[in-house]
């Protein structure tokens, strides 16, 4: 109310405000991860309080709550150790609006692997040594029933070893 009692003059100004428009906005929302994991950087904007959440034990979150303005959750994923792929998501909400944004991350199985350079070797009758490249990403060994061969090594942890035949006389 504006007014002036010396000529009793009154004026009203209405005032509205418009109610708030609830935002929520996540950079991205799905997650594609290698074997290795890794981490990635998620910029959240939002005019309201957030929570995030994930159920899944292989991702981290850095943050979990947050407010109105620009944030940035850091989410690790660890090392699939597993022979299968895995997915989870990762949820940003705020539950007095009702608004939730989703993330999907997925990440890719281990793959065993297991490549040797010849699956036949042929020695001279007077004996011979023969090398076998072995290129695995687990571990592995080598067994031979018949007295007459030898191997080195009979075993290893992975990488790139050359397997030694000895093929005796």
């Amino acid at each position: 109310v504006v007014s002036s009692g010396k000529y009793g003059i009154v004026r009203e100004i209405t005032i509205t405000q418009s109610p708030l428009v609830p935002k929520l906005e996540v950079s991205e929302t799905a997650i594609s991860t290698a074997l290795s994991g890794g981490s990635r950087n998620i910029r959240i904007s939002s005019n309201i309080p957030w929570i995030a959440s994930c159920a899944a034990e292989w991702i981290e979150l850095s943050e979990i709550s947050g407010g109105s303005g620009e944030s940035t959750i850091i989410v690790t994923v660890s090392q699939n150790a597993t022979t299968s792929s895995r997915n989870a998501v990762i949820n940003i909400r705020n539950s007095d609006y009702d608004i939730q944004k989703s993330i999907n991350v997925t990440q890719v199985a281990f793959a065993p692997e297991l490549i040797v350079s010849n699956s036949t070797v042929s020695a001279k009758a007077d004996g011979e040594i023969k090398n076998v490249t072995v290129t695995s990403n687990v571990e592995w060994e080598a067994v031979c029933d018949e007295d007459w061969v030898t191997l080195s090594p009979v075993n290893s942890v992975g990488g790139t070893q050359t397997l030694s035949i000895n093929v005796d006389q």
